[in-house]
């Protein structure tokens, strides 16, 4: 029910939840459900180098902004990594641009 939207989703949440509804597999590639010749793939956004505000215009990406369980060393739990996150340009960027152009709908 989720991909009927065609949005895309930025949580903070670490979990696959969004990603098994939206069809990204675990191995760090989201498919269109198989691997036969012209599936979409493209990689899970779990880290700062990967925020780019054109995967906002992707319908059904899912942008993980404190990692995701599917990457380990993405995720972001202690305060030291909070405050170096939040510090870092390209995350600052990256949110800057969400809020300033986008309508964004916060749940839970």
């Amino acid at each position: 029910m989720l991909n009927q939207f065609r949005c895309p989703y930025v949580t903070t949440n670490y979990d696959d939840y969004l990603d098994a509804r939206l069809n990204i597999a675990p191995s760090k590639i989201r498919t269109n459900g198989d691997d036969s010749l012209g599936a979409i793939r493209t990689p899970l956004i779990c880290r700062p180098e990967q925020f780019k505000t054109t995967a906002l215009d992707e319908d059904n990406c899912v942008i993980h902004l404190h990692g995701s369980v599917t990457d380990p060393s993405s995720l972001v739990f202690t305060t030291h990594q909070y405050l170096e996150h939040y510090s870092d340009e390209r995350v600052i960027s990256f949110l800057t641009d969400l809020f300033q152009h986008y309508v964004v709908l916060f749940v839970g």
